[in-house]
């Protein structure tokens, strides 16, 4: 092959290259442009997600209050029957046997051998979720961290 062929070869791989470079940064560029106008219509939405939900009713009456003379606030627990009580004490004890089954299966893959990444793989939740999840199992085997 003669010099001018080669030269041809080369300039052709160079262009080509050079194509391809201009059509990667023009593909980035659009890109970057279309995740900031996502996050944009994100940060709309959740602004008109909670512009959308009024405050209850009692809190708007409590915000429209004046603030008292005194800035000190009593607490009177509402007044419950024997029955009422009874009822709210077995719901509790439901919801609690709910919880300590959650800490007791993260408690079992601790014991298996996973670590906090794995954890939070199975879980479906961030690192430092897990690592507080097994921390609050410890506290409920144990009695203290």
């Amino acid at each position: 092959m003669s010099q001018a062929g080669v030269l041809f070869v080369l300039i052709f791989f160079i262009l080509v290259s050079l194509f391809l470079s201009v059509l990667c940064l023009v593909l980035h560029l659009r890109m970057r442009r279309d995740v900031r106008a996502l996050y944009k219509q994100q940060e709309n939405l959740a602004g008109q997600a909670c512009a959308s939900e009024p405050p209850p009713a009692d809190a708007r009456s409590v915000l429209s209050r004046p603030p008292a003379a005194s800035s000190r606030i009593s607490y009177q627990p509402p007044s419950m029957n024997e029955s009422e009580f009874k009822s709210r004490l077995a719901d509790a004890s439901d919801l609690e046997s709910d919880i300590s089954e959650k800490y007791r299966y993260i408690a079992d893959l601790e014991r298996s051998g996973l670590g906090t990444t794995e954890i939070a793989d199975i879980l479906d939740v961030s690192q430092n979720e897990a690592r507080q999840m097994l921390a609050l199992s410890r506290t409920q085997n144990t009695g203290r961290p």
